[in-house]
């Protein structure tokens, strides 16, 4: 240790109290359950900072330029994985891909440029001269302009006490960050400038573990004597590490560094692996079942057949007088449940292919035929004279029924008049009175232009919990669901459905104040 204590500075030892930090929070978030792209995106970025701050340590102790180049290949990775760590914590990342995938390649651009210093020396000499500086402050203040702009549109957008908290947070990491991190490009044009590049990695890292770990952005982070015993075990390998970097070749060092990191970090992905494996248990049953059922329909088809066909003989033979009247009655009736479980068998056929039969549809009858299976809970409020549609009744019925039923499940107890302030527009509201414990849900339809034409529109309106940006961001895919027990199904199968008709569905949300799905489906032309 002596050569640490001799060899090192102030700003040396803020690179080894940032790389703690780092490792300690990469294996807290590993071990969280959440929302999966924040997640790895947010232990990328721990381990990306860690990696260069103990480049930057190394440096400093050992004068060496191969540490210095190491350096130089990771920091610019920091650039896009806070981009991204920002617009997944926002929700945006399907909406902003293509912002996100630009950064990363100008990043990975001057990565590259510094693995190829390791054998060029024309690289070598161009990523130590300014113009690599201005281009990577360039990167740096665009991303950063662009980080806050999401983070002030993600706090307007929300008026949850907590969310708003966390917004804060990313936004002070982001700010303060970046203001610390610019020294050590600015450093090269401002003498006496100190590189503070370690203590702005630090604070992005302290502030955005303090919005998603204690904030609960991850509904599952462990326990804080784990996250306290992850920090020691941390601390204690980078320490041994540090002891012996200058008395080590760099492979020799970094293999080191890795082994002894390598236990604690396997034993916090232990867990999240356990839970993968789960989900694809779950994802494969799932299959198997939607498999079978559409076998089940195959087989049914047969026998189904064959009773429709002896009924009609019966009910022939009764014609000619063989078969006692009262017989009659009862082949009817069996001949209309047949028919009702052929019309069955029919319908999740299409539900299986997704191939609508299209007719003249009132939306206005559907929805109001939907409200009065529940009409203690469901208010409807029609629009006059709506435009009718061309689509699949059974399909928009079971679709719109899923919306329906999700949105009664996001009800709480309430007393009855906290519905007495939900908006009314020019419509006809009928069917469901506001009685019992629970806020109601509402039924709207309303028709609108779009670029391609009318549209109608029917939107299913909740006062429940209501849903953070990042849930309504995967509130569509398969298996995904908020409800304990909940296959996740039932968004992504009504967003398939109106799909399948050249409509869309799309949510609005705040954590608190309830939901709004708003289908949309093109209207008829006159």
């Amino acid at each position: 240790m002596n050569s640490i204590v001799t060899g090192s500075t102030s700003e040396a030892w803020l690179d080894l109290l940032a790389c703690c930090g780092h490792f300690a929070v990469a294996v807290a978030v590993a071990r969280a359950a959440g929302p999966r792209a924040l997640r790895w995106t947010l232990v990328a970025l721990c381990l990306d900072m860690f990696g260069w701050n103990f480049a930057a340590f190394a440096r400093q102790t050992t004068a060496s330029t191969t540490w210095h180049l190491l350096d130089l290949v990771l920091s610019p990775l920091t650039t896009s994985l806070g981009l991204q760590a920002v617009v997944a914590f926002a929700g945006r990342l399907r909406a902003l891909w293509r912002w996100v995938l630009l950064t990363h390649v100008a990043s990975v651009a001057l990565s590259l440029l510094a693995v190829l210093a390791f054998w060029s020396p024309d690289c070598a000499r161009w990523i130590d001269s300014p113009a690599w500086a201005v281009a990577f402050l360039g990167i740096l203040l665009a991303v950063t302009l662009g980080n806050l702009t999401v983070l002030v549109r993600h706090l307007r957008a929300h008026r949850d006490g907590q969310e708003r908290t966390r917004g804060w947070l990313m936004l002070g990491a982001v700010a303060v960050g970046t203001a610390l991190g610019s020294s050590e490009l600015l450093k090269g044009f401002v003498a006496g400038l100190p590189g503070l590049g370690s203590l702005g990695s630090l604070a992005i890292t302290t502030l955005s573990a303090i919005a998603v770990l204690h904030y609960r952005v991850f509904s599952h982070t462990g326990s804080q004597r784990a996250v306290a015993s992850l920090a020691v075990l941390a601390a204690l390998a980078i320490v041994l590490g540090a002891a012996v970097v200058d008395r080590l070749s760099v492979k020799l060092s970094v293999a080191l560094v890795a082994t002894s990191l390598g236990l604690p970090l396997a034993w916090a992905l232990r867990e999240l692996s356990q839970n993968l494996a789960a989900g694809v248990r779950r994802a494969r049953n799932l299959a198997q079942m939607g498999r079978m059922l559409e076998q089940l329909a195959h087989d049914l088809r047969t026998p189904v057949a064959s009773l429709n066909a002896a009924v009609q003989y019966v009910q022939a033979e009764r014609e000619r007088g063989l078969c006692a009247t009262t017989l009659g009655t009862y082949l009817g009736l069996m001949e209309g449940q047949l028919g009702r479980i052929a019309d069955t068998i029919d319908l999740y056929v299409r539900i299986a292919r997704m191939v609508p039969s299209k007719v003249e549809v009132d939306v206005n009858t559907l929805v109001t035929s939907l409200a009065r299976r529940n009409p203690e809970r469901v208010e409807v409020c029609l629009a006059a004279e709506l435009p009718r549609v061309r689509a699949d009744p059974d399909l928009l019925s079971a679709a719109l029924d899923n919306l329906v039923e999700n949105a009664l499940d996001a009800l709480s107890p309430t007393p009855a008049d906290t519905a007495d302030g939900l908006a009314r527009q020019s419509s006809v509201c009928r069917v469901g009175r506001r009685r019992g414990s629970s806020t109601p849900v509402v039924l709207r339809t309303d028709t609108r232009d779009s670029a391609t034409g009318p549209v109608v529109e029917i939107s299913v309106q909740d006062r429940g919990s209501g849903m953070d940006p990042r849930q309504i961001e995967l509130a569509f895919d398969e298996l995904f669901s908020t409800k304990p027990g909940g296959l996740g199904l039932g968004l992504s199968f009504a967003r398939h459905v109106l799909e399948a008709h050249g409509g869309t569905v799309s949510l609005s949300s705040s954590v608190g104040r309830g939901t709004t799905a708003i289908a949309r489906l093109p209207a008829q032309k006159a």
